[in-house]
């Protein structure tokens, strides 16, 4: 890291042509060919590292930490390459992409080392200058990260709710479908757990559950895009666990499975991870048998998140103790149940 921070400047014209190129490529691959986004990115990092230091190369940098995280589990490493990225960022002085970076480390990659709470001022400052650069599509991604977090950060539901539906507004006068399609699926369970009815004035088309689902399938079927469908199924998984419908949001999580590449290394993957084995232990409770699969999921979830809660113990320790304590509960050890629980 100390190396690529004093790297010289990327001085080849032809270079920083290529750069700039595979920057503009991997936006589409990020939703269609999470290969090509790989490969992408580490031929960024590559002629950063080799040949110099350029704007481009911050989110670069950022993205790879993204993809540390994401796909090889190396948080440690990840957040220090989506810091190198911010720095870098600030270094050239680059509004173009600041969007872009600070949303790419605040929302993908610094959650799993940083405490939800510390995130929710560059996640605002990622919008603004988004805003500011006409950056408009990483505005919208910041409010949604940004909704996320307060969220996760345990913030009042009722106004974290209220402030979710000013972002699909601004989502939508973007005409952003995608992204209106993620947001809706965030504002719904917000709704759904504070007993209040979805506004039409929010959804318009997409009030009714069904419909909306739908709506997300046909768009899906396609182009391809299934990341609103992650976060729907996710999220409807943890509003009937919290509901007590344990079947329904196993069912809900099975769903989730089908699209969980697409939420690989985001907030909404931990949502799906913690709240399946939860309702899977929950469903045990009330007499549900539990076969070989089930119980390979609930253990795959605590070393998932023994291993999260010491990279962040902020974010995730709670998470980790409480599923130790259903899995004792379950198995009849109440006395170390009672202990986790406490």
């Amino acid at each position: 890291i100390v190396d690529l921070k004093n790297n010289k400047n990327m001085d080849s014209a032809e270079l920083l042509i290529a750069m700039k190129i595979l920057v503009n490529l991997w936006g589409p691959a990020y939703l269609y060919n999470q290969n090509l986004l790989a490969l992408a990115i580490l031929r960024m990092v590559s002629l950063s590292a080799r040949f110099g230091n350029c704007p481009e190369s911050a989110l670069a940098y950022a993205f790879y930490g993204f993809v540390l995280c994401a796909q090889l589990k190396d948080y440690t490493n990840g957040h220090e390459f989506g810091k190198l990225g911010v720095w870098l960022n600030e270094k050239f002085e680059d509004k173009t992409l600041k969007s872009k970076v600070y949303v790419i480390y605040g929302g993908c990659v610094a959650h799993w080392s940083v405490p939800y709470y510390k995130l929710l001022d560059n996640l605002y400052k990622a919008h603004e200058v988004g805003v500011e650069s006409n950056d408009l599509i990483y505005a919208s991604y910041a409010f949604s990260f940004y909704g996320k977090t307060k969220f996760f950060n345990g913030d009042n539901l009722v106004e974290t709710r209220n402030l979710v539906d000013k972002f699909v507004q601004f989502t939508r006068q973007i005409q952003y479908p995608l992204n209106i399609n993620y947001m809706l699926s965030l504002a719904r369970p917000l709704y759904q757990l504070t007993g209040a009815t979805p506004d039409p004035n929010i959804f318009e088309d997409s009030v009714d559950i069904d419909v909306h689902l739908k709506q997300m399938e046909d768009i899906a079927a396609k182009d391809g895009t299934t990341l609103f469908l992650a976060t729907f199924h996710a999220y409807q998984g943890m509003v009937s666990y919290h509901l007590c419908n344990y079947e329904d949001s196993i069912n809900q999580f099975k769903s989730f499975k089908k699209y969980i590449e697409s939420v690989a290394g985001q907030s909404d993957l931990i949502v799906g991870e913690f709240y399946r084995a939860m309702a899977l232990l929950a469903a045990a409770s009330q007499g549900k048998s539990l076969g070989f699969k089930d119980r390979s999921i609930i253990q795959y979830s605590i070393k998932f998140f023994k291993k999260i809660s010491a990279t962040c113990p902020d974010n995730f320790k709670a998470m980790y103790l409480l599923l130790l304590a259903e899995q004792a509960s379950n198995k009849k050890d109440f006395r170390r149940a009672e202990s986790l629980y406490s």
